[in-house]
C-alpha cells in the first residue's frame, strides 16, 4: 500500500478543520502569523564617517552612517539601538569626534531631500527617518564639523519618525544647525554639550571662525520633543540656539535642565573657538509653538559681557505676526547677569498676542524663577506689549507668580511691565533691595517708570490701583504673631481704576522700600481690614516688627485675578511678644490642700509636705502653653508639663508635688 504524500494529508486535515469549524459556527484563522517586531543593535567601532567595508554585523567595521542606513531600512515596527564600542580607537585623545567637515554632499545621508533651517540648504550629513531609533554615544565620542564647507545640518530627523533618542554625546557641532526636525514626534535629546573654550581650541580642531549657528532647528511640524541635561553656548548669532522657522506648529516642546551660556566672548569680530553671543530661542513670523515648557534651566553670561541679543526673540519688529505661545510654562529657572534695556530689550520679552483663543483651563505661567543681575546691569526683567485695547477685561491667561527679581533698574518702565495685555495675574512675586522703585513709595501705586511692577500707564489690568495701608498693629494671636491691618480703598482717578470687589490682598515685608518676602494673603475681602501672619524671624528682640510692610490688590470680579501695582510702605506699631504668666508655690500639710503651712512651721521627721504650683496666664490676648515647671528644691524632674492656659486662666490643680521631711 502506497503512503499518500504528507502535503496531501496536510491539505486534507485543513479542509476537515474548516468544515468542522463551519458546522460549529466558529472561524479558524488560516492566515500566516504576522512577523513580530525585532530589536536590532549596532555598535559603532570607528570614528570614520564612511567605510566601504562597513557592515555593522557584529564582526567587522561599523560606522555611525552605516548603522543609521541599516536602521532606516528596517521594517516599520522594528527598533534600532546604536551604541559605541568602549574600546573604540581614538587617534587623538583630545578629539574623540566623528569629523564630517570634509564630507562632500555626495556622501551625505541626505544630500538634497531634507528640508533644513536657514543656511542648511536642503541636506544633512546624518539622516534618521525610521521610528524607534536610539543613538547612545555613551559620552565616549561626539560628532563635529570644524569647517564651513558642509553647509548642512549634522543630524536630520523627519519623514514621520517617532520615538527617536539622541543620548550622551561628547559634543555635537555643525557649521549650520546641529539637529533639524521636520515631521518628527517623540524625540528625546539628552546629555551633551556644545560648549567650547579658547583653551581647548575645539579639542585640537582648527575651528577658525566657524561656529554652530543653531543647535536645534524646526524646519517643519514636530511634537513631544524634549531637550534636557545639555550645556549650550558659544554659538554663532544666527536666529537662535533654538529656531522655529518651518511651516506647521511645534507642540509639546520641553527644555529641561539646560545650562545656557549666552555671551562668552562678546561680538564675533575675531575668529575664536569660544564662540560669541546668540539669541536663545527664535520664532519666525507666523509660526506657532504650542505647549512649551522651560524648566530647571540656567541662563547666564560671563562677568563683563555686554549681551545685546534677545534671550527669547519672540516679539521684535519683524515678529509682529507671531501667534501667542500656546500654554507655555516657564518655571524654576535661573536668569543671571543678562544685561538688558527697558521694554523690548528686556531679559524676557513675551510675544505679541493676536487674540488667539485658548482651550478652556489653559494658562500661560511664568513661575518660581529667579531674575538676578549685578549692580551694573540695568533694564527690565520681563516685558509684554500686547495688542488688546486699553483697560480691556479680556483674560490674557497669563499668570506671573512666585518669582524673585533683583538688580534690575528700569528707568523708563518697571522691572516687570505689562502693556495693553488685558487681565494679567501678577501675584506673590518678590523683589530684592537693588530692584527699581520710587523713592517716595506712595507714588509707586500709580507710577509709570522706575517701579517694580507697572501696568498703570500701560492700561493693563484696567489700571486698577491697590488698596493701601493706613495702620498696622502687631499682636500675639493664636498660632503666633499677626498684624491687624487697616486698609484704605483708592479714590479719584478714572472709574476703572477702582478694583471691583471682592479682592485678594497680598502682604509683603521689606527691609527698606521693595518687597523681599511674601507674608501671606486674604481672599474675599470687601471690608477695610486684614490679618496677616508674621514669621518670628522678622521680629526684633522686643517683639516689634523689623522692617516695613507693603500691599498689593487683586480684583476677583473677573474670570482671572486682575493685579495692581505695589502699595506704599508702612511701618507697624504694637508688640508681638508671647503671653506672660506667673507661678506661685504653695505648701500644705495634707493632700487635700486645706491646711496651708505657715512660714517657719516645724514639721516632724517623716511628715509629708504637699506642694501646689499656682499658674496664672497674665495675657489677655492668647492661649499660652507652659512646656514644663521644674522645682530645683525637689530635684530636676518636672512637676508638670504642657499646661495650656487661656487668657487670664488660673491653674492650681495640674502642677502638684510632695516631699517627705528628712528624705
Amino acid at each position: 500500500m502506497t503512503r499518500p504524500p504528507r502535503r496531501a494529508a496536510a491539505v486534507t486535515l485543513i479542509a476537515v478543520a474548516s468544515a468542522l469549524a463551519s458546522l460549529l459556527g466558529v472561524w479558524v484563522d488560516q492566515r500566516p502569523a504576522a512577523a513580530e517586531a525585532s530589536a536590532h543593535s549596532y555598535v559603532v567601532n570607528t570614528l570614520a564617517f564612511n567605510d566601504a567595508t562597513a557592515t555593522c554585523d557584529g564582526a567587522g567595521v561599523c560606522t555611525l552612517k552605516k548603522a543609521l542606513e541599516l536602521a532606516n531600512a528596517l521594517p516599520a515596527d522594528d527598533t534600532a539601538a546604536i551604541s559605541v564600542d568602549p574600546n573604540i580607537a581614538i587617534p587623538n585623545a583630545n578629539a574623540p569626534y566623528i569629523d564630517v567637515s570634509s564630507v562632500a554632499s555626495t556622501g551625505w545621508m541626505c544630500p538634497s531631500s531634507c528640508v533644513g533651517v536657514e543656511g542648511d540648504g536642503s541636506g544633512a550629513v546624518f539622516k534618521i527617518s525610521h521610528s524607534g531609533v536610539t543613538i547612545d554615544l555613551g559620552g565616549i565620542i561626539g560628532v563635529g564639523q570644524k569647517a564651513e564647507a558642509p553647509n548642512a545640518a549634522t543630524i536630520w530627523i523627519g519623514s514621520g519618525a517617532s520615538n527617536v533618542t539622541l543620548r550622551n554625546f561628547n559634543g555635537l557641532w555643525s557649521s549650520e544647525t546641529a539637529i533639524v526636525l521636520n515631521n518628527a514626534s517623540g524625540v528625546l535629546i539628552e546629555n551633551g554639550s556644545t560648549l567650547q573654550t579658547a583653551a581647548d581650541q575645539y579639542h585640537n580642531y582648527n575651528f577658525n571662525a566657524w561656529w554652530t549657528e543653531r543647535f536645534l532647528g524646526f524646519a517643519g511640524p514636530a511634537s513631544d520633543v524634549t531637550l534636557r541635561n545639555w550645556n549650550l553656548g558659544n554659538l554663532y548669532p544666527a536666529l537662535g540656539m533654538i529656531a522655529v522657522t518651518g511651516s506647521g506648529s511645534v507642540s509639546g516642546l520641553v527644555l529641561d535642565n539646560l545650562d545656557v551660556k549666552l555671551g562668552y566672548h562678546g561680538t564675533c569680530a575675531t575668529a575664536t573657538p569660544a564662540g560669541c553671543q546668540a539669541n536663545f530661542f527664535y520664532v519666525a513670523g507666523a509660526q506657532r509653538v504650542q505647549g512649551l515648557e522651560i524648566k530647571n534651566c540656567r541662563f547666564h553670561t560671563d562677568a563683563g559681557d555686554a549681551y545685546t541679543y534677545h534671550l527669547f526673540d519672540w516679539a521684535d519688529a519683524a515678529l509682529d505676526t507671531v501667534k501667542s505661545q500656546y500654554g507655555f510654562w516657564i518655571h524654576d529657572n535661573q536668569f543671571t547677569d543678562i544685561p538688558s534695556g527697558d521694554t523690548s530689550d528686556a531679559t524676557l520679552v513675551l510675544p505679541l498676542d493676536e487674540g488667539y483663543s485658548y482651550d478652556a483651563g489653559v494658562y500661560n505661567r511664568i513661575a518660581n524663577n529667579r531674575f538676578i543681575t549685578t549692580a551694573a546691569r540695568n533694564g527690565a526683567a520681563l516685558y509684554w506689549n500686547s495688542n488688546r485695547a486699553a483697560n480691556s477685561t479680556v483674560e490674557s491667561r497669563l499668570v506671573i507668580e512666585d518669582n524673585y527679581f533683583d538688580g534690575y533698574a528700569a528707568a523708563t518702565q518697571g522691572v516687570v511691565t505689562m502693556y495693553q495685555t488685558g487681565l494679567v495675574t501678577f501675584q506673590r512675586n518678590t523683589f530684592g533691595t537693588r530692584s527699581s522703585h520710587q523713592a517716595t513709595t506712595a507714588t509707586e501705586e500709580t507710577a509709570t517708570t522706575t517701579a517694580m511692577f507697572v501696568n498703570y500707564d500701560s492700561a493693563a489690568n484696567k489700571k486698577i490701583r491697590t488698596w493701601y495701608p493706613t495702620a498696622a498693629t502687631a499682636a500675639w494671636h493664636a498660632g503666633g504673631c499677626k498684624l491687624d491691618v487697616t486698609l484704605a480703598k483708592p479714590t479719584g482717578g478714572e472709574a476703572n481704576e477702582i478694583p471691583a470687589e471682592p479682592v485678594t490682598i497680598d502682604a509683603y515685608w521689606t527691609s527698606g522700600a521693595t518687597a523681599e518676602r511674601h507674608l501671606g494673603r486674604q481672599t474675599g475681602v470687601t471690608g477695610t481690614t486684614a490679618t496677616i501672619p508674621v514669621p518670628e524671624e522678622l521680629l526684633n528682640d522686643d517683639g516689634t516688627l523689623n522692617g516695613y510692610l507693603r500691599f498689593q490688590t487683586h480684583s476677583e470680579a473677573y474670570g482671572q485675578l486682575s493685579s495692581s501695582q505695589y502699595s506704599r510702605v508702612i511701618t507697624s506699631s504694637g508688640v508681638c511678644a508671647p503671653a506672660d504668666f506667673s507661678i506661685e508655690k504653695l505648701a500644705y500639710a495634707d493632700a487635700g490642700h486645706t491646711e496651708p503651712l505657715a512660714d517657719g512651721a516645724v514639721l516632724q521627721l517623716g511628715a509629708r509636705v504637699h506642694f501646689v504650683y499656682k499658674l496664672t496666664n497674665l495675657s489677655d490676648t492668647d492661649e499660652t502653653t507652659i512646656e514644663a515647671v521644674v522645682d530645683d528644691a525637689l530635684g530636676e524632674e518636672p512637676v508638670c508639663e504642657d499646661v495650656n492656659l487661656l487668657p487670664g486662666q488660673v491653674d492650681a490643680t495640674t502642677c502638684l508635688a510632695e516631699l517627705e521631711v528628712g528624705r
